[in-house]
Parts: C-alpha cells; structure tokens; sequence
C-alpha cells in the first residue's frame, strides 16, 4: 500500500533555515490545528523528491522535456558535493540555470528545511498562507507517494 506525503519546502532560497524561535511559531501553529506533522533541518543541501509521483523534468526556457539518464548525471554530479553546487547548462537551449530551477512533474527541489505532512493534507495545505506569513517566504508543495 502506498503512502502519500506532503512536504514544504522554501520556494526560492534553497539553503535558508528559519531562526529556531520561527520553527517553534509553525510548531505552536500546526499543534493548535492538530495536524500530524514533523520539521525536517538538514546539515547540507537535500534532494527532495516526489517519489513515485515523479513525471518527467523539463528546461525551464523552452519547456524541453529532458532526458532521464542526462539529469541522473547532473544530480550524481552535484550529490558527490553535497549539493553545494546545483549550477548546470541546459543541453537543449545551453542556457544557464540551477538543478533547483528546472521544472519538475510533479514539483520537487532542493531544500535544508522540510515540513513533513501525513494524513491531513487538505489542513495543512489550508495552513500554507499563514506559514507563508510567519516565515516571511513562498513555500514549494512537494506531493510524494511511496
């Protein structure tokens, strides 16, 4: 049986970590609204991903959809350094972009922070305006199934 997962992830700033007393605030917020939960803070950069909602990645200049083999490369790439370095040239367009930044089916991204949701979906993503707000940046809807 599979299990489906919403995850938050910072829309822009792929490296940022909200101050502890900011965690705290989304904790008291989605304590208050009884939604199962946990907060992920990672050391490095992490890849994440849509599990088996994963559809294909696309150039986010001309919308090329991009071959698999060629992006496992890219992120092998990358994960040798912990993500530290994302920079990539499209091979359809040569133009010059992140890992971050291409346009995943489902989304997906990169990120240090992660708010995991479980079983209460609709709650949560209600939330996702005021958590916006107390943070002070856009939040990535990451939909993973496994």
């Amino acid at each position: 049986m599979s299990e489906n997962i919403i995850r938050l992830i910072p829309e822009e700033n792929y490296t940022s970590i909200p101050a502890p007393h900011m965690i705290q605030n989304l904790r008291s917020l989605l304590d208050d609204h009884a939604i199962t939960y946990d907060i992920h803070v990672f050391d490095s950069v992490q890849f994440i991903d849509q599990g088996g909602n994963f559809e294909y990645v696309a150039c986010p200049f001309c919308s090329e959809i991009l071959d698999v083999a060629w992006w496992q490369e890219e992120m092998t790439r990358s994960f040798a350094h912990d993500f530290d370095d994302l920079s990539i040239h499209m091979p359809c367009c040569n133009q010059g972009t992140d890992l971050n930044r291409l346009d995943y089916h489902l989304p997906a991204g990169f990120a240090r922070f992660v708010i995991e949701g479980r079983g209460n979906e609709d709650e949560l993503t209600d939330l996702i305006p005021e958590m916006e707000r107390r943070l002070g940046f856009k939040l990535t809807v990451v939909w993973a199934r496994y």
